[in-house]
């Protein structure tokens, strides 16, 4: 991957310094090729019926958040990077794993932080339908 993805004028003002992004989903393999950066993060479990969060746990099972990962690194390699796994034995979460997993890393954030959700969601056809959602603070 290169910066050639981010436009040359962007990419020479704006590196992510002094920010952090968010990546909720299945989490983050820091030491992986494409990054081998310093990172954080917390899985979010389902014990039994009740929610924990996990800090330390944000272990990429399946490649998919590393991947996310690798690709905002590439675009904004100033950026502190904070994961949040939201799955577990299987590479699917449900609502209110997620919902925890948002609300955690709100919590890890500058209360003036913004960032963006990206989900395939499926519609009733079972094709993935995009979902971008953006959460600003206050």
């Amino acid at each position: 991957m290169s910066a050639d993805l981010v436009p040359p004028e962007l990419a020479a003002e704006h590196d992510g310094a002094g920010i952090t992004i968010a990546i909720v989903d299945s989490g983050v393999n820091f030491d992986h090729p494409h990054l081998r950066i310093r990172g954080r993060g917390a899985a979010i479990v389902r014990d039994g019926v009740e929610l924990e969060i996990r800090p330390g746990e944000h272990r990429d099972r399946y490649g998919h958040g590393t991947c996310c990962a690798a690709l905002i690194h590439a675009l904004a390699p100033g950026a502190s990077l904070l994961a949040v796994r939201v799955t577990g034995e299987r590479p699917t979460t449900d609502a209110d794993r997620l919902a925890l997993g948002i609300e955690w890393a709100t919590a890890q954030l500058s209360p003036l932080a913004r960032f963006v959700v990206d989900r395939f969601l499926p519609d009733g056809d079972g094709y993935g339908v995009r979902r971008l959602f953006v959460f600003d603070g206050e």
